[in-house]
Parts: C-alpha cells; sequence; structure tokens
C-alpha cells in the first residue's frame, strides 16, 4: 500500500469523507482506506496523545494507527527492552522452577542452544545459553570465510546434558554404531525441549551417503526435541507481552521475562535486532515483511520458540537450577 505523503498527492484518489480515500488498482480493485480520522472522535490531539501511549512507540503507533506500511523499517523490534528492568543478576534467579530448552541448529555457524525457567508466580527468567562462537557476544556478524569454532553433534549433546547437571551414557563408543542415552544424575529435569524444524532438513554428517539429519544425530545422542511454533508474528507477540513492564510492590518495574546477566548474546541481539529496511529501488507499494532481519538472532529465534510454547509452572516438574 503507497504510503500516507503518496497517496495525499495523487489527484486521481477520490476522498469519500474525512480520513478516508477511495482508489481503484491497475488491477481493477476498489481499495478504500479508513484513517482513524475518519471517527469525530479521533480527530483531537490529546486523542492522539492519550493512545499513543498504549504503544512500544512511534513507529508501531503510525503503523497502527496512521497505517504507514513502512513505519517500523529500520526500528528496533523490541524497544522497550531495558536491561535495567529486564536483567537481573544471576545469583538471584530461582533457584527451583520447571525448566524449558530450545536449539537452533545450523550446519555451517555454531548450534545456539537456550534455557528458561518458570517459577511459581510464573515468572520466566531466561537462566542459561550456549553458543560456542569465536563471536560470542561480539558485536561483529560471522561471513563466510572467518575462522569459526568446530563441534560435531555428539559433543554438543554430551555438553547440553553437562550444563544440566546430568550425562549422556554412551552405547557403543568409538563405533559407528554409538548413541547416548540421556541419564539423571542429580541435575535439571527438561519437562520440554526444542529444535527448529530445519534441523529435520540439515544433514548433519560430512559421508555424502548418509541422510541423517541434525535433529536425528541429537535423537541418536541422546538430545530428543519436539517441533516448535515458527510463526515470527506469534513469537514476536509473546516476546513482546512478556517484555511488559508491570507494577511490583517490592520492585518496581517488574516484568514477567527475565535476563541473566550472564547471557550476553541474547542480550546482544535483544539490543541489536531491527526490523528490515527497503531495499534501494523496490515499489512504493511493494509489501514489506515486518519481521526482523536475519542475521544474528540465533537466540532470540530461540526465544521465540520457548514463548509460543507457552511454558508453565509445573509443581510436580520442579527441579534446582545446576548452575
Amino acid at each position: 500500500m503507497p504510503n500516507i505523503a503518496a497517496l495525499n498527492a495523487d489527484p486521481s484518489i477520490r476522498r469519500p469523507g474525512t480520513g478516508m480515500l477511495f482508489c481503484v488498482t491497475p488491477e481493477g480493485h476498489a481499495v478504500l482506506r479508513v484513517h482513524a480520522t475518519a471517527d469525530p472522535d479521533k480527530r483531537s490531539e490529546e486523542w492522539r496523545t492519550e493512545k499513543r501511549k498504549q504503544f512500544l512507540s512511534d513507529a508501531f503507533f503510525r503503523q497502527e494507527i496512521d497505517l504507514d506500511h513502512y513505519a517500523l523499517t529500520g526500528s528496533l523490534v523490541f524497544p522497550e527492552y531495558d536491561e535495567s528492568i529486564h536483567v537481573i543478576p544471576h545469583e538471584a534467579i530461582p533457584r527451583e522452577m520447571t525448566m524449558y530448552c530450545s536449539i537452533d541448529p545450523h550446519p555451517r555457524t555454531p548450534t545456539a542452544v537456550l534455557w528458561l525457567g518458570v517459577d511459581q508466580w510464573e515468572d520466566m527468567y531466561v537462566y542459561r545459553e550456549m553458543w560456542p562462537s569465536n563471536f560470542y557476544a561480539q558485536t561483529k556478524t560471522p561471513r563466510d570465510g572467518d575462522d569459526e569454532t568446530k563441534f560435531n553433534y555428539k559433543d554438543y549433546c554430551g555438553a547440553i546434558a553437562w550444563y544440566e547437571g546430568n550425562r549422556i551414557d554412551w552405547q557403543n563408543p568409538n563405533t559407528p554404531d554409538c548413541y547416548g542415552l540421556y541419564a539423571m544424575n542429580g541435575g535439571e529435569k527438561i519437562v520440554e525441549r526444542y529444535m527448529d524444524q530445519a534441523g529435520k532438513g540439515f544433514i548433519a554428517t560430512k559421508d555424502e551417503d548418509s541422510q541423517q539429519s541434525i535433529a536425528d544425530t541429537f535423537a541418536q545422542f541422546g538430545i530428543e526435541c519436539a517441533d516448535p511454533v515458527k510463526r515470527h508474528r506469534a513469537g514476536y507477540d509473546a516476546v513482546h507481552e512478556a517484555l511488559e513492564p508491570r507494577h511490583h510492590n517490592q520492585f518496581g518495574q517488574w516484568p514477567r521475562l527475565h535476563f541473566s546477566s550472564n547471557v550476553h548474546e541474547l542480550r546482544l541481539e535483544m539490543r541489536r535486532h531491527r526490523y528490515k529496511g527497503r531495499k534501494a529501488g523496490s515499489l512504493q507499494d511493494e509489501e514489506l515483511w515486518q519481521r526482523g532481519v536475519k542475521a544474528r538472532r540465533h537466540m532470540i529465534d530461540n526465544l521465540r520458540y520457548l514463548l509460543t510454547a507457552e511454558p508453565r509452572y509445573i509443581s510436580s516438574m520442579t527441579s534446582r537450577r545446576a548452575n
């Protein structure tokens, strides 16, 4: 849809009334654009000022109220993220929670893993992350040709169990038939573990004759995962909702979602993640996906998967945080 300035400048567009524009597309489709000012009660600056308070930023306000399709271009995806509110010392995270995990696998870059816990008041805590990259928590984005860490998926599975205070019992070690059994060792009980469905499409081995996926390889080595909800809009909405501050008598501004001071990579991504910008030379009415740019959002993807799964506190499935 053309932006506001273009609509107002086009003499061929008819205006049936205040706040309304009518036109016919080259394909013959009739389009009626209705702005908030079509309602007489919504034309005052006082109304706009009060309505603006309901939105995260001016960009979201312009997109929803002024119907400016490109309002979010280049703006932060999570402008409400505030480290003074959302980040807490790692030691302040509850020791006992119901725990969840998400894995974002990649065949060429290190796999990203994120853990989240829910306490008895239904507050959520991102308490651990793993992304063994040479660029961990750095502003530089890895490019083709950059040196990167190399881990096999057996090592990933062993590391995940170790972080959780448990172990993998290896069967037929050092043979092609090796597999692993996840064994509790007094550590964390992970209620559900999710993996990006792309893990079912990526081939995990360098053997060209093998068709085993990353997901199947993780399962072979003891880490079994369910499919997450991958709808970007639903994921972003879930994060926005969880970030919204609430008043707490003791802590003041207290959101439902909290970040450990130790999750440096996710915090970096939250501070930098922006909506896509328009490409040079693109058509004015070209549809623009309202989702963040793809670069460096491994942990945010994991966070989306965890929150869209609607994690909850389960009294019978609580365990103590391993570290």
